[in-house]
């Protein structure tokens, strides 16, 4: 009896069907033995030895490896093709101590399960590779060094259990410093002038048209898709006057191509499933691991879009027959991997390319995801999309001369679809798949000296766009830019960042909570290595080299601990500290200097001396509508309001005075009120967001409708500066600052300088006005 290990029961009974009798197939259930839960189980002075043990619920299932070890003439170890397949298989020989002592010890490998692949692999059986063990243990090695090394420090910093991590914190940071970016971020306004034009011969079906080229000295420091207002107005009433004429004076026709995207990665599945199924990373591993233990598809954890020559055999077999030997290039395209691409794997793809879609008795994730893989290899093994790319260049012309302004009209007709036609898109048309980005217009034959009718002329406002919040799909795509992680982690950085409270998910798109930005930024100051895009990109390259056996992984664990080890102490002394930071304002209950301080929720404000914290809610002196209790202004995320002191027994809310809710709505928005909604039919109300009030569906949020006025302006976003530790106060210039408070107008008893009213968030006090080198605060 042949005894072969896998991870799963599925996998293993789909193997024991190939292999037939006198094989017996088991399954580990994926890992067998870790690190111990709650020590380090790493011996640093002895090279950074782990120290193992077996997982809870798994003694039952190694006893069963052992016996069947034990009676076994030969034991195959057939887990993924990967690192971690490799430590698993590891694991298992371990854990099994003696039992398979002296027996024949095969490690077999393989990308797809199929039989012919099965078959293969069990013909040319090799033994365990040592050095993917030691990559894969030096990963576990090195994350379990930073959680127990570094985690304790901020729960000692911030009074509350969180935790860091090699890759997960530099997950988080991308996160915080693209949000900051947003805040930072300034809309600038800019114009276009867009035209359309129409032939003076029917039919006259009009085209677009955009300002291409200054020929104006006095505006050549202007890009004509970015006008400023006055420039694009001006230019607008001039080429739009009455006499004016349009004439085509040139037309390039060419052809260009679309070459075919290359088959799926990890990285690259999980962000088309995103976007064209709304399948969140971990859902699309699963439904691809279905996929893979049902013989579908190729192993789904890769970063190489390799493709194996039958593969490529096979699939230009069902191209020819599905679209024509004219689908099919001469010979197979190559798609070259990176350079950090893990071992010698395939790409994803259909273990049969033969296995249509339509043919599959699959449920909606799984059928769908695979009709993703099925079109994105077919299409990746044929021939360019080819296009027919007219560009007219359009001029206006005075009754004595031309003007100095030249429009484009730009037109792209699909002459031959290529690996389109696997999408249906179909030739002599100006669509095309939805990835495409230059999709245009299909332009009316035009030549050179053609006279042209300008039907409209319209200078288009537009703003500048702050860069997009991350979306999982797009940080693992940031992450693997970077070098940053490995197709078997993707998945669980995703996680773990989301569950740990540091990035949370709104409609998608990935926020960093306040837990994140400031431990990023703690960790960023006592930890900068740890945080760095160019440290983290280097480990993993090596952990490759130890994968590949060029490098000891305890070399490594050596490079990688003394950095860390050296800034433990220091980053513990400032953690004790807090971070505190004195602030040049007096406490408004006994007078001594408020400190400023971080906690897990962001900065806050307190006296060390007697304990006061500002913030508590402040009375408007008016009584609360519903039910006579004083209102108060309290603060959210979204900034102040006014809610009802007798919360939560009474839920009365008010916009604050001043803030974006408290704003009236514009004349053709407050038009709409008491309307049916144009959507549902629901009567339009007025609501309340983030940049004021608008006008949006009473059935919310069964209907979504919001009503666009053209009068709302752009939500103007404000820059936030960075400030200097220790706040500046003013010091008292405004008229209205009291100057006979005691103590203004003495010299200081430290340093001798004058003593001044200074006007603080707290209000009127006096201090120093050698701040922040003297930071006295007179108390009386």
């Amino acid at each position: 009896m042949k005894v072969v290990i896998v991870e799963s029961p599925s996998k293993a009974k789909k193997i024991q069907g190939y292999l037939g009798a006198g094989w017996h197939v088991l399954a580990s259930m994926g890992h067998v033995r870790d690190l111990p839960p709650k020590a380090l189980g790493v011996d640093i002075e002895a090279d950074f030895a782990p120290s193992y043990h077996v997982l809870r619920g798994k003694g039952k299932t190694i006893s069963a490896i052992r016996s069947a070890a034990k009676e076994a003439d030969a034991l195959y170890l057939a887990t993924d093709p990967d690192r971690e397949g490799e430590a698993i298989a590891w694991h298992v020989l371990e854990a099994i101590g003696t039992a398979a002592r002296g027996k024949p010890l095969y490690r077999v490998v393989f990308g797809e399960i199929t039989q012919r692949a099965i078959r293969a692999a069990f013909d040319k059986p090799r033994q365990l590779d040592m050095a993917l063990v030691d990559s894969q243990q030096a990963r576990r090695v090195l994350d379990r060094l930073v959680g127990w090394k570094v985690s304790p420090v901020l729960r000692r910093a911030f009074g509350r259990s969180l935790s860091a991590g090699r890759v997960q914190s530099v997950a988080v940071r991308l996160v915080v410093e693209r949000e900051r970016a947003i805040e930072a971020f300034t809309p600038e306004q800019y114009w276009t002038l867009d035209a359309l034009f129409a032939k003076q011969q029917p039919p006259r079906d009009p085209f677009k048209g955009q300002l291409s080229a200054l020929l104006n000295p006095a505006h050549k420091t202007f890009d004509p898709k970015k006008l400023p207002t006055e420039a694009a107005h001006a230019i607008a009433k001039r080429v739009g006057a009455d006499g004016v004429t349009w004439r085509v004076i040139d037309v390039e026709q060419k052809e260009t191509q679309r070459r075919p995207p290359p088959p799926f990665i990890t990285s690259t599945m999980q962000q088309r499933a995103s976007a064209a199924l709304k399948m969140a990373p971990k859902q699309t591993m699963r439904s691809a691991q279905t996929l893979y233990e049902r013989g579908l598809i190729t192993y789904m954890r890769t970063d190489s879009p390799f493709v194996a020559q039958e593969a490529q055999q096979a699939a230009r077999q069902v191209i020819a027959a599905l679209f024509g030997a004219e689908a099919l290039p001469k010979s197979p395209p190559y798609y070259r991997a990176k350079g950090n691409a893990q071992e010698a794997h395939e790409c994803i793809r259909p273990t049969r390319p033969d296995a249509l879609p339509k043919d599959q008795k699959l449920n909606g994730k799984e059928a769908a995801l695979y009709r993703l893989i099925w079109q994105r290899f077919i299409a990746s093994q044929m021939t360019p999309a080819r296009y027919d790319l007219t560009v007219a260049t359009i001029q206006p012309s005075e009754p004595n001369q031309p003007l100095p302004y030249h429009f484009a009209a730009r037109g792209r007709l699909l002459r031959w679809p290529g690996w389109l036609a696997v999408y249906q898109v179909q030739a002599g048309t100006t669509e095309s798949d939805e990835e495409d980005e230059e999709a245009g217009q299909a332009l009316p034959p035009l030549h050179s000296g053609e006279a042209v009718d300008l039907v409209e002329l319209a200078p288009t406002e537009h703003w500048s766009q702050p860069p997009k919040r991350y979306t999982e799909p797009s940080l693992i795509k940031a992450l693997e830019q970077e070098g940053i992680g490995r197709p078997s982690t993707y998945a669980s950085i995703m996680d773990t960042i989301q569950q740990r409270g540091y990035v949370e998910s709104q409609s998608k798109a990935l926020l960093p909570t306040e837990a994140g930005r400031v431990v990023t930024d703690f960790l960023t100051r006592q930890f900068p290595d740890l945080l760095d895009l160019g440290f983290t990109r280097q480990m993993e390259e090596q952990l490759d080299h130890v994968a590949e056996g060029q490098m000891e992984w305890t070399a490594l664990m050596a490079d990688f601990y003394r950095p860390l080890a050296s800034r433990i102490g220091a980053a513990q002394q400032a953690a004790t500290e807090a971070d505190g930071t004195a602030l040049a304002e007096p406490c408004p209950e006994c007078g001594a200097p408020l400190q400023e301080r971080y906690s897990q929720y962001g900065k806050y404000v307190v006296c060390d001396d007697c304990g006061y914290k500002p913030g508590r809610p402040s009375e408007t002196g008016e009584p609360c509508p519903d039910c006579g209790q004083p209102l108060v202004i309290r603060r959210s995320k979204r900034g102040p309001f006014i809610g009802c002191s007798g919360y939560p027994d009474c839920n009365y809310t008010a916009p604050a005075p001043g803030s974006n809710a408290a704003q009236p709505l514009d004349e053709e928005s407050a038009a709409q009120l008491g309307k049916p909604c144009p959507t549902c039919g629901h009567e339009l109300v007025q609501k309340s967001g983030r940049y004021g009030p608008f006008v949006g569906c009473s059935h919310y949020p069964d209907c979504k409708f919001i009503y666009k006025s053209s009068q709302r302006p752009p939500p103007a976003r404000k820059r936030r500066g960075s400030t200097a530790k220790g706040r500046r106060s003013a010091q008292a210039t405004d008229a209205s600052l009291p100057v006979d408070l005691p103590g203004a107008g003495e010299p200081c008893p430290k340093c001798g300088q004058p003593m001044a009213v200074k006007s603080g968030r707290y209000g009127p006090f006096v201090a120093c006005t050698g701040f922040p080198t003297c930071r006295h605060i007179h108390k009386g």
